[in-house]
């Protein structure tokens, strides 16, 4: 920006991510590579603290820094909904908590106590209310409402379908699955990976 070297603590240059929809065919694979064992672990061996951003912490991480499968499992529900959507599921600017949080309580609903007692954010600054229920996972996935402004679904930038109706109610069916407070409600790995939205 100043014209001044970054050097020696900033990158040379930065390079901006590229979007799928603008990517010709002859670039897509349907070969997944899976990188970044960063901050992999043993499961019966976690890490005291998990460095992941707000967006993918899962609420008991969030409130109580638990660590475990639930976390991964939430983690990869967010994923799978920003690949299928092309956009994060929880927004987060300024990688706070709060922020993640007063989107999560609209869609999945009023946090269970002593979460809810403890969230000091959760009124409403600009209603004076608690926030409260505005989309299903459903109307997110596919980008319409119940308003209907449009039932065919989600366009992606070139005016094509991200998520397709139909397709949107198994992802959600599965994404609403895992997205349980109570890690202990939430769908077992061997259940995620038998859900039929896989077998598609």
């Amino acid at each position: 920006m100043s014209g001044e070297s970054p050097a020696p603590s900033g990158p040379e240059y930065l390079v901006e991510g590229l979007s799928v929809d603008r990517l010709e065919a002859q670039f897509i694979s349907d070969q997944v590579s899976i990188i970044d064992f960063g901050e992999s672990n043993e499961m019966h061996s976690p890490p005291k603290d998990l460095e992941i951003t707000a967006s993918f912490r899962s609420p008991e991480l969030l409130f109580d820094n638990t660590i475990g499968v639930g976390c991964d499992l939430w983690a990869l529900a967010c994923t799978i909904y920003e690949v299928r959507a092309r956009s994060p599921l929880f927004e987060n600017f300024m990688d706070e908590d709060d922020e993640v949080i007063m989107q999560m309580v609209p869609l999945l609903g009023k946090l269970p106590e002593p979460w809810w007692g403890s969230w000091k954010a959760r009124v409403n600054p600009d209603t004076g209310k608690p926030y409260m229920l505005i989309s299903t996972l459903e109307e997110l996935l596919s980008g319409s409402s119940s308003s209907g402004d449009d039932p065919e679904g989600k366009k992606n930038e070139a005016g094509g379908f991200v998520v397709q109706i139909e397709e949107s109610k198994v992802v959600g069916n599965l994404l609403r699955g895992i997205l349980k407070y109570d890690p202990k409600e939430r769908l077992s790995v061997e259940a995620v990976l038998e859900h039929s939205w896989f077998k598609r």
